[in-house]
């Protein structure tokens, strides 16, 4: 491409600077891992807590990224990789603002996370620190311990009356 640039006298300079290969190889790798986070959020029949779920392995993520770029450390950035970057700690401040961008946006979802967890695991949520309305559904739903002991496989013993 660069020869065929200079051929038609319209040269890219910015292809033979490093600094700029990096910099668009970077945004290539968060290019990729937002359009995967995309991609995981369509589709039908898709409920707000398993999306919301997704989001927040997302947010870790960026996390994880932020720091392994702090240390130099382009694991999850192959495309930038190949350009041998003398330092990635310049983009963990990237991906830091993204993060905080993800925090800012789902602030709202966040702050109903105990609403959430009684829709989609009702049996991890205690009961006094639900809502009012679905404490008592949530008692009564609870699973006694045989329930919990046949769901592992246990079966408990059973009372045989002694003949003589």
């Amino acid at each position: 491409m660069i020869e065929f640039r200079n051929l038609k006298k319209c040269p890219l300079t910015e292809l033979e600077d490093e600094n700029w290969l990096c910099d668009l190889g970077f945004m290539v790798d968060v290019t990729k891992h937002l359009n995967d986070l995309n991609v995981q959020l369509q589709g039908p029949d898709q409920l707000l807590h398993s999306m919301y779920s997704k989001i927040k392995s997302f947010m870790s993520m960026l996390s994880l990224w932020e720091y392994q770029l702090k240390d130099n450390d382009c694991t999850h950035f192959p495309t930038l990789k190949k350009y041998n970057p003398t330092s990635c700690a310049q983009y963990a401040l990237e991906y830091s603002s993204l993060l905080e961008s993800f925090n800012a946006r789902f602030h709202d979802i966040k702050s109903k996370q105990l609403e959430l967890d009684v829709f989609s695991i009702p049996f991890n949520v205690t009961p006094a620190s639900a809502p009012s309305e679905p404490q008592l559904e949530l008692i009564k739903r609870r699973p006694g311990q045989s329930t919990k002991m046949s769901r592992l496989g246990i079966q408990s013993a059973r009372i045989v009356p002694h003949r003589a």
